[in-house]
């Protein structure tokens, strides 16, 4: 008698745990579902406010739990395809992190942004460019030259002339556009101050 009891009451205890661990796992499904882009987006915005003020560890804290919140809100992370919220949030991780010397775990995270953009957006995009110059600059402070190159180059030919870097294979900049008769400088406005009105 008393092991049906013991274990009638190990059940009882086991359903009401269990129930409580649905009821917290509902309860917290609701509350990520209820996070809105804008709320992640200035978790985000203060995280770039630290790195400004050169606050790494908060920064770095910042984006983790905004990226925590993109994860827990898949339906705002798929809204919009042509903007990867998950590659440009390790991104600002990635900038942080090179920016507070720590250019191993920099290497790192850029490795993983351009992969994903990569998959996600395809090799062609310029947001995969835009990665893998980020990614070629730490590995040169790495002192990674030969990879660092390589991504230049494959850099320069999704996007030539990008950031002020010469194309790879151009013979000569392009000639800048010719003046018109209405735009040449005896004709511009002059750069006199403004005058204060009484």
């Amino acid at each position: 008698m008393r092991t049906e009891t013991k274990t009638s009451s190990m059940q009882m205890k086991f359903k009401t745990i269990l129930s409580i661990s649905l009821a917290t796992t509902t309860i917290l499904g609701a509350l990520a579902q209820n996070v809105s882009a804008d709320f992640i987006n200035r978790i985000e915005a203060k995280a770039v406010a630290c790195r400004e003020r050169k606050l790494y560890r908060q920064a770095e804290a910042m984006y983790d739990r905004a990226l925590a919140l993109w994860k827990s809100s898949p339906a705002l992370v798929n809204r919009d395809k042509e903007h990867d919220v998950i590659a440009d949030n390790r991104e600002g991780l990635a900038i942080v992190l090179t920016e507070s010397g720590d250019y191993k775990r920099a290497a790192e995270v850029y490795k993983q942004v351009v992969a994903h953009r990569e998959k996600m957006q395809g090799p062609k995009d310029v947001s995969v460019s835009i990665s893998m110059r980020g990614y070629a600059e730490v590995l040169t402070k790495l002192n990674r030259t030969a990879e660092a190159n390589a991504l230049y180059e494959k850099a320069d030919k999704i996007m030539p002339n990008m950031c002020g870097t010469p194309a790879l294979n151009s013979a000569a900049p392009p000639p800048a556009p010719a003046m018109s008769p209405a735009m040449s400088p005896a004709m511009a406005p002059s750069k006199a101050p403004a005058q204060r009105r009484p």
